[in-house]
Order: structure tokens, then C-alpha cells, then sequence
């Protein structure tokens, strides 16, 4: 005895639907960890921009062998079409040839520390 089919095979309604639930739950994660990696990547670039900004101005001091007063100035820089905000500590040391610097870097319009470098300068700029 022969059975003949006169159903065609194929995916019913309900496997399409679970099968779309799926990819689309996949594709959002997916989504999810793309902006997340972007995001990343932007944070790393405005983090490494602003410790160049802040070597910078240790460079500066450095070649212009500057013995820096105690207390705190600040500034402005542009790197990479980036603005940022510098502030410059300087306190005394227990040698009174030394004198710790500290550069601290935001962007311009935050608060939030993106570098912070510290350094030692002796009074012969070196």
C-alpha cells in the first residue's frame, strides 16, 4: 500500500516565528556589543589624547628648564581637534631641588580626569 502525500514540505507558521524570535534576539545582542566596542574605542582615544596633552606640558617645563613655583596654573590645549583643560600642580619635595608636578587633563567641557601625569623636576630643568 502506497501513501501519497499531497502536503508540500516545508516550515510551518510557528517555526518561521521562532525561528525570526531567534535571529532577532541574536542580531540585538550583536547590536548591543558593537556600540559597546565603539564606545570603547572613543573613550580610549579621548584617555590617550589627553596624556599627550599632559606630556605636553611636562615637555614644555622640561625644555624650557623652568623651575616651577609651588601652587596650581591652568590652560587650554587642542590635540587632534580634541579641547581639553590642563591644571598643573606643583608642590615641594624634602630636596629642595626637586619639585613634583602633577598635570591633570579633562576635557574642556567636563569635569571627570581623562589623564593624570606626575613628574619630577629638578632646579636645573632636567
Amino acid at each position: 500500500m502506497k501513501f501519497a502525500h499531497n502536503r508540500l514540505m516545508g516550515f510551518t507558521l510557528v517555526e518561521v516565528l521562532i525561528a525570526l524570535a531567534i535571529l532577532s534576539i541574536a542580531l540585538a545582542a550583536t547590536m548591543r556589543a558593537t556600540a559597546m566596542a565603539t564606545t570603547t574605542a572613543d573613550d580610549i582615544k579621548i584617555r590617550t589624547y589627553a596624556t599627550w596633552v599632559a606630556q605636553n606640558q611636562i615637555a614644555e617645563l622640561t625644555a624650557r628648564k623652568t623651575f616651577p613655583a609651588t601652587g596650581e596654573t591652568s590652560g587650554l590645549a587642542v590635540m587632534a581637534g580634541v579641547n581639553f583643560k590642563w591644571r598643573q600642580t606643583s608642590n615641594d619635595t624634602p630636596n629642595k631641588d626637586f619639585r613634583k608636578v602633577e598635570i591633570a587633563v579633562s576635557l574642556a567641557g567636563g569635569e571627570h580626569k581623562q589623564a593624570t601625569l606626575v613628574a619630577y623636576l629638578t632646579r636645573s630643568g632636567s
